[in-house]
């Protein structure tokens, strides 16, 4: 009897145990500390749940985001989060929460592993392909879907078989799309959107996007790696020290999430780049700058210069591609830029397409010693932007992605990653290089002064036809009319 008596309050105890443990582990923030607690900017965020629809965590490495993010699922996940509860919109249907990370190891070992650690194995189960998670569905309903974003063109079509309630986001995706097709995924159902991650990349149309952030349907937070109580001092320290020796950009980014300025950036690309060009028409001089490339695509750049000011807009930039003969090559470009008033036509050295091309009466000029020149063209094109001489309207997408994702090479010197698909930068380059001198008027005199100007040098030039056979000074005179 005694021995059921003792075996009895070892159930009760261990159930006890257990019920407060589980309550240590609803608080905490870090599931294998059960003393953790978010920090006063890391509660702000979880109370924001509900009242901002996006929210970008903007942070330093190690600086807590990630377990903020696995934190905040597993409240949802279970239902027990302590500042929000499900919207009546959403009935009683089970939960849909994606989490999506650039690689499978990302999603796996990190974002479902700190997940994983706030709930009972009992309470979950696994669904895998492979050996791979796909799914994981808690006894409640709700699923969590785990999605890399590693191959973007797969991916991208993946994302667009879910309606979502809640997206969570951790490490910087390489293009803006991929974030777009993620928040379009809780569109239907008003659902949570949550991206963490350290800006180690330069992208600029993912910082706009962030930093255009308007409340209450989006807002972005920062969190510093000093900032953390998790990380021993020691460690602090240690990765000051490392710190120390890189660039003071770079020091900020992985400290505070400062946005990467990108020091390995071939392009120094900003915002002072890009305008819309003033009072356009076709009738301005144009120049066409074309890359062709028959093992790949052929770049195409259309640059007209603003009479006004002699600064040269980008009016096109485009791909042509899956064409296999030459003057069909050529043929396609003329048809983009038909209409226009070209007084150039700048191509790289591939004489098939400068043959192509003459023998349907187009004239190319071709780049010289391109590649012995290289840097030097790059040098050009930086200083053209710089100075204000080209600018780079909104509407050319593809062009401005190349400028932000060109990147020199960490291991091998004065190497262009990927260089081989960088067509319209090459194209911006032979057009810097053999752009025409400019003949810009002066904006201050009106349309009349312009006239006058124009009548009084052509007067000038008539008398200079009429009189300049003679010859001053006591030499003989000549009159070409006798000539």
């Amino acid at each position: 009897m005694g021995n059921l008596v003792v075996d009895g309050e070892s159930k009760l105890l261990a159930a006890a145990i257990a019920r407060y443990d589980k309550i240590r582990s609803n608080e905490c923030l870090d599931p294998f500390d059960l003393d953790s607690r978010p920090t006063p900017q890391q509660e702000a965020i979880l109370r924001d749940i509900g009242k901002i629809q996006s929210r970008w965590i903007v942070a330093g490495n190690r600086s807590g985001k990630s377990a903020l993010g696995a934190r905040e699922v597993a409240w949802v996940w279970e239902e027990n989060h302590p500042f929000w509860k499900r919207p009546s919109n959403w009935g009683d249907e089970p939960l849909v929460i994606i989490l999506a990370s650039q690689t499978r190891m990302q999603l796996e070992e990190i974002m479902w592993h700190k997940v994983s650690g706030f709930v009972s194995a009992s309470d979950y189960t696994l669904h895998k392909t492979g050996a791979q998670i796909q799914t994981v569905v808690h006894k409640n309903g709700n699923k969590l879907i785990f999605l890399s974003y590693q191959a973007e063109d797969q991916a991208k079509k993946k994302m667009q078989g879910f309606d979502a309630h809640y997206v969570w986001i951790d490490e910087m995706p390489g293009n803006a799309n991929v974030i777009e097709e993620l928040q379009s995924r809780i569109m239907v159902r008003g659902g949570i959107f949550l991206a963490t991650f350290t800006p180690k990349v330069r992208n600029d149309q993912i910082r706009r996007l962030v930093d255009s952030s308007i409340e209450p349907y989006a807002k972005k937070y920062k969190l510093l790696m000093m900032d953390n109580p998790a990380t021993p001092e020691k460690a602090k320290q240690a990765k000051l020290h490392e710190l120390s020796t890189k660039s003071e950009s770079f020091r900020k980014t992985v400290l505070e999430g400062e946005w990467c300025s990108g020091d390995e950036s071939v392009y120094d690309f900003h915002e002072e780049h890009r305008a819309n060009p003033p009072n356009y028409h076709r009738s301005w001089r144009h120049v066409l700058s074309v890359d062709p490339a028959m093992a790949s695509k052929l770049g195409m750049t259309l640059w007209g210069e603003d009479p006004s000011s002699g600064v040269w807009y980008l009016i096109r930039s485009d791909y042509v591609s899956n064409i296999t003969a030459p003057d069909d090559y050529v043929k396609a470009v003329e048809r983009k830029v038909m209409g226009y008033n070209i007084v150039r036509r700048i191509s790289d050295t591939e004489q098939w397409y400068i043959g192509a091309a003459s023998k349907l009466g187009y004239s190319y000029i071709p780049i010289p010693e391109k590649s012995k020149r290289k840097n030097e063209l790059i040098k050009n094109l930086q200083t053209a932007l710089d100075r204000g001489e080209i600018k780079i309207p909104d509407w050319n997408t593809d062009l401005i992605d190349e400028f932000t994702t060109c990147q020199w090479s960490e291991t091998v010197e004065g190497k262009i990653v990927g260089s081989q698909r960088f067509h319209l930068l090459d194209c911006c380059q032979y057009f810097v290089d053999l752009r025409p001198k400019s003949q810009a008027v002066d904006p201050s005199k009106t349309f009349a002064d312009r006239m006058v100007a124009s009548h009084e040098k052509r007067l000038a030039a008539e008398s200079a036809m009429r009189h300049g056979g003679k010859f001053s000074r006591g030499r003989r005179k000549w009159d070409r009319r006798r000539a």
